[in-house]
């Protein structure tokens, strides 16, 4: 089976390690420690990502946020709380 990469013609397909892009550069995933952490309050619920090297250095790290609100709603709410 053969590929087209642009103008190249790849016959084979070469394994690769998956690799993360961090804070040192590109780094094999399987290199790294990750952790993750829940936060729940009564207007967000967060989901946090960290990737550590071996030295315990923290590379990379992600945020997910999602608003268990409306914005429009939480600013009734805080206005009502003021």
């Amino acid at each position: 089976m053969t590929y087209t990469n642009g103008s190249t013609v790849l016959t084979e397909l070469v394994p690769c390690e998956p690799l993360i892009y961090t804070s040192k550069g590109n780094v094999p995933v399987d290199s790294l420690i990750y952790s993750k952490e829940w936060k729940v309050d009564q207007n967000f619920v967060t989901f946090c990502e960290f990737w550590h090297d071996a030295e315990g250095v923290l590379v990379k790290n992600n945020v997910h946020v999602f608003a268990l609100q409306g914005l429009q709603a939480m600013g009734g709410a805080q206005a009502a709380m003021q």
